[in-house]
Order: structure tokens, then sequence, then C-alpha cells
């Protein structure tokens, strides 16, 4: 493997990760509409230490401090878009389908939500 295909490798896996990463904030917009505060601080931990674990049992190159850093990042950012309560929708198809699109034009602030319910 030569340098320009570790790099395309590396472009395609930060895809996949900001892909995981849009499904993960649309999961916790969903939760929003489920629980009674945004700040939910025993969820948090547990997040965090489940991360931690996870990295050091798996020996995972990246320290711990590390990832609980990021997923600190995570859970914020998760917050800021939680407390916004932008309306859900619930659609047929993939984003980007003719389905998004049109509820989007409709309303550009929906935020589709994964999943049969709402």
């Amino acid at each position: 493997m030569n340098l320009q295909k570790i790099r395309e490798h590396i472009d395609e896996l930060d895809r996949e990760i900001l892909s995981l990463l849009n499904e993960r904030m649309e999961l916790a917009l969903k939760t929003a509409k489920l629980k009674e505060s945004v700040v939910d601080r025993d969820r948090e931990s547990q997040v965090l230490d489940q991360v931690a674990k996870y990295t050091q049992n798996q020996n995972h190159l990246a320290q711990s401090e590390f990832v609980q850093t990021l997923y600190g990042g995570i859970i914020g950012e998760s917050r800021r878009i939680q407390e916004q309560k932008k309306p859900l929708i619930g659609f047929q198809g993939e984003h980007g389908a003719y389905g998004e699109l049109a509820a989007r034009r409709s309303n550009p602030d929906l935020r589709r939500a994964r999943g049969q319910e709402v």
C-alpha cells in the first residue's frame, strides 16, 4: 500500500465516522423527546465509563483520556442539538431521497428520526 492509497482509505474512514456521528446525533435528538431534561449526568458518566473501559480492554492505540475527551465533545454537541428542539419527521428511504427532499421543502428545519417511532 502506498501513501496515496493509505490517505484515500483514511478519507473513506473519515466519511464513515462522520456518517455514524450524524446518525448518533439524530438519535440524540430523538431521545430529547423522551426525557425530562437535556442533561442526564448519570447517563453521561455511564457513556464515558463505557468508552474508557472498551478502549482499555480492546488495547486500542488511542489513549483512554483522548477517547473520553472526544466523547465529552460528542455529549456536548448532543446536548446542543437537543436544546434546539428541532422538529422530527419520519419518512421512507435514505437521506437525500425524494421523501426527505419533499419534507424539507415544506420545513427546512425538519430532522429525520431513524426508526419507526418519533
